[in-house]
């Protein structure tokens, strides 16, 4: 079994004392006039012996010890460059807000992966040094509290998208699947779902303070208000009420998407008729999409002044995870991964925007984006008319 450094470290001591007790012993017998030759050489004959366990010890212990100082030094490294990108990025919103400078990103994937860097770190614009969070990741895929379409949507980086609106097909055993919902619906729509780009402006606020304080503050500043501003971008669409004009087909409630509507008398029958309308591929990823007070109210309802529901999970209650968010206005029931968003890698652009009014300067990121409703017949409104 392979000794660890500190087991060896520990004999390599060992070996030591014993050695220091024999050498001790030797000259205690050398000056000892009773002592015999055959005594004396018996004790060097030990000490020769316990001299050679040392070296081959102390050579082993040096080499894991070197092996050990090398590993470290190479889990390091990522933290040494880690930091050396918070500080280039530091250095471009300090020259984009100082000096008003305006940046263009050549390739968005680099800007969120880690970017444009600094004017002097000889890689200026070339997407080398910006976000060294993995913002990539945490921008496109990672869950972000306030926006729950991050755990359930589908989101991408590419550039001109094209997805099949349906992405397995069936042969000639299987023909009563011409019949469903979403089969009618791509034969009515297309088989194919194409992505635009939607012009989306993140403006940062940012005080003298936060400018001239840390580059790590300064990073992660910056950095949860960009991935704030575009997750609120994303939900706002989703749920829009009004869409702004050319954006109709990002929301869920617009018309002309198609969404089917489900009645209820009440709130907990409507969204127990729209989870049993769904297809059963669509029923069983569902979510539910719904305000934390029309939640609350449904729970009152239900409860008629017992406690008995108010402990357990509204997944209990009502069939499917519930995500909570104040835009869903009337609850959206289905399967969300056929919600898709995606960023346009091709550019995105970093600027300087003065409010003066306000007088407040921010650091203004542009991107582009674009979501599509792949298949409506994954989803229901609930809607109680009222």
């Amino acid at each position: 079994m392979k000794k660890t450094l500190f087991e060896m470290k520990a004999g390599l001591q060992t070996l030591g004392q014993q050695m220091a007790k024999v050498d001790d012993e030797l000259t205690d017998q050398a000056m000892n006039p009773k002592a015999t030759a055959e005594d004396i050489k018996d004790l060097r004959k030990q000490k020769d012996d316990l001299q050679q366990r040392f070296d081959v010890m102390k050579s082993q212990f040096d080499k894991a010890e070197s092996e050990q100082k090398q590993k470290l030094a190479v889990q390091k490294q990522p933290t040494n460059a880690k930091d050396l990108k918070v500080k280039n990025f530091a250095d471009v919103v300090r020259t984009v807000v100082k000096q008003g400078n305006s940046l263009d990103l050549s390739n968005f994937k680099d800007a969120l992966n880690a970017g444009t860097g600094s004017q002097d770190s000889g890689n200026a614009g070339t997407g080398d040094d910006f976000f060294p969070i993995n913002v990539a990741s945490e921008l496109i895929s990672e869950p972000f509290a306030q926006n729950p379409l991050r755990q359930d949507a589908s989101y991408t980086q590419i550039v001109n998208l094209i997805l099949p609106r349906i992405a397995i097909e069936f042969g000639d055993a299987f023909n009563s699947i011409k019949d469903g919902e979403a089969a009618k619906e791509v034969e009515a729509k297309g088989d194919q779902v194409k992505f635009g780009r939607w012009e989306s402006k993140v403006k940062i606020g940012i005080t003298d303070a936060v400018l001239l304080g840390s580059s790590a503050n300064l990073v992660e500043y910056v950095n949860s208000a960009l991935l704030n501003g575009a997750s609120q971008y994303e939900l706002a669409r989703a749920f829009a009420t009004s869409p702004i004009a050319g954006e109709e087909h990002m929301s869920l409630y617009d018309p002309s998407n198609n969404i089917k509507v489900i009645k209820g008398d009440d709130l907990y029958t409507g969204i127990k008729k729209a989870l049993a309308d769904l297809d059963d591929a669509y029923a069983d990823k569902a979510k539910i999409y719904m305000t934390r007070s029309d939640y609350f109210a449904l729970l009152e309802t239900l409860a008629n002044n017992s406690q008995t529901l108010y402990g357990r999970q509204p997944e209990e209650i009502l069939g499917a995870p519930v995500r909570f968010t104040s835009k869903a206005v009337k609850p959206v029931v289905g399967d969300f991964s056929q919600y898709h968003g995606n960023y346009d890698p091709t550019s995105a652009k970093m600027e300087q925007y003065k409010n003066y009014e306000r007088g407040i300067n921010y650091f203004q990121v542009t991107l582009w984006y674009d979501a599509q409703i792949k298949l409506a017949s994954a989803f229901r409104i609930v809607d109680l008319g009222k």
